[in-house]
């Protein structure tokens, strides 16, 4: 019989008896690891036999349980209101201690802050001294640029319109030293011819 799916390749091949011994020892060997009905009768005995011995062990756990819960709860509320207190009594012991710590921290600031403000003040003189004293050097550099603009500008007017009459005296004295010079020039021409 074939086992495996190399064996399958060939499903026309009649089976052996080989094949069927095999098969017959294999399904023998399958229905002894099932149960039997003994099997199965024994395990029903057992479960309600089981059940029914759980069931009361059960009660009895549960009155026990319940019985040191409750001592337990006891015991515990009992040690929860000790902690509660005293952990109240240590948070308020640690509260006036923070408050006094704030007040200090607080007293302290305000003396920085003072210290601060008087700082700021200084430097607040400081600069508008400096500035004071900023705006008097322009108010005299802006006093003396105006003194040499106006001196500049009588020295422009005046160079300007002197300018004039001097290019125009150039202009006639050359012109008449110029005619003085073509004249003699003319002369010598007309005695070498």
């Amino acid at each position: 019989m074939p086992t495996g799916s190399d064996d399958m390749e060939d499903l026309d091949r009649p089976a052996t008896k080989r094949d069927l011994f095999e098969l017959q020892a294999a399904t023998k060997r399958d229905f002894l690891e099932l149960a039997t009905k003994a099997d199965l009768r024994a395990l029903e005995a057992a479960t309600k036999d089981d059940i029914r011995a759980l069931g009361a062990a059960t009660k009895d756990d549960l009155r026990a349980l319940e019985a040191a819960t409750k001592d337990d709860l006891r015991i515990l509320q009992a040690a929860t209101k000790d902690d509660l207190r005293a952990l109240q009594a240590a948070t308020k012991d640690d509260l006036r201690a923070f408050e006094a710590a704030t007040k200090d921290d607080l007293s302290a600031l305000r003396a920085l802050d003072a210290a601060r403000q008087r700082d700021l003040r200084g430097f607040e003189e400081k600069v508008n001294a400096r500035f004071d004293e900023l705006h008097r050097h322009f108010d005299v550099a802006i006093e003396s640029f105006k003194t040499e603009f106006a001196s500049l500008y009588d020295w422009t007017l005046a160079t300007t319109s002197s300018v004039g009459q001097r290019v125009t005296r150039l202009e006639t004295d050359h012109g008449r030293r110029l005619l003085g010079l073509e004249t003699r020039v003319t002369r010598l021409e007309k005695r070498r011819k």
